[in-house]
């Protein structure tokens, strides 16, 4: 799974944790359409430039739920 903000505002990393968990959560809900289909093991924050270093901070202060990162310049 790949989570990436879409603001201008993204140095933080709050959106894209946030993101990331919302959707992780939708794993485990019968209604959902990512229904166990998701691998909650493997998700990885991208972004580039401002959104790259909020990939990495998503990353750092994710607690293990971000676990791979891509930053782009």
């Amino acid at each position: 799974m790949v989570v990436a903000a879409n603001t201008g505002q993204a140095g933080s990393g709050n959106e894209m944790l946030l993101g990331a968990i919302a959707v992780i959560n939708q794993n485990n809900q019968s209604s959902s359409i990512f229904y166990q289909k998701l691998d909650t093991g493997s998700v990885s924050a991208v972004g580039h430039s401002q959104g790259a270093v909020g990939a990495i901070n998503a990353a750092l202060n994710g607690d293990g739920v971000i676990t791979s990162v891509l930053a782009l310049s």
